[in-house]
């Protein structure tokens, strides 16, 4: 019997349609920000804090196997806000995810749109 590899990714959608779209599985990618996290970065978001720091602040319940999504403004500002009291990471990985978790954040803040994690 095969092993299927678990895919996770995170997902902004580009407006309010898209996500009207994301919702009803009828989104296409291009109308669609994506992130697939290889098992690494996962790792990273658990023993750097960040995933229950996403938690936490979001509301939300994003873990292996879980799925989740943040789509209040107020709690995605509550995450960019947690999100940037990690100074201490830094190098590789971890400072590069910590960037692109940012980034997602912002996007879906400005696009007024969520951040969906799919893991």
């Amino acid at each position: 019997m095969a092993m299927v590899k678990k895919r996770r990714v995170v997902v902004v959608p580009k407006d309010k349609g898209s996500q009207g779209a994301l919702d009803t599985d009828s989104a296409d990618s291009c109308d669609l920000l994506e992130y697939c996290l290889s098992d690494a970065e996962f790792g990273v978001l658990r023993e750097q804090g960040l995933l229950d720091a996403i938690n936490e602040s979001g509301q939300c319940n994003v873990d292996d196997y879980e799925d989740d999504a943040i789509v209040e403004r107020r709690l995605l500002e509550n995450v960019m806000d947690r999100l940037n009291e990690f100074h201490d990471v830094t190098g590789g990985e971890a400072a590069g995810l910590l960037r692109v978790l940012k980034f997602f954040v912002l996007e879906a803040i400005e696009r007024d749109t969520g951040v969906f994690f799919y893991f």
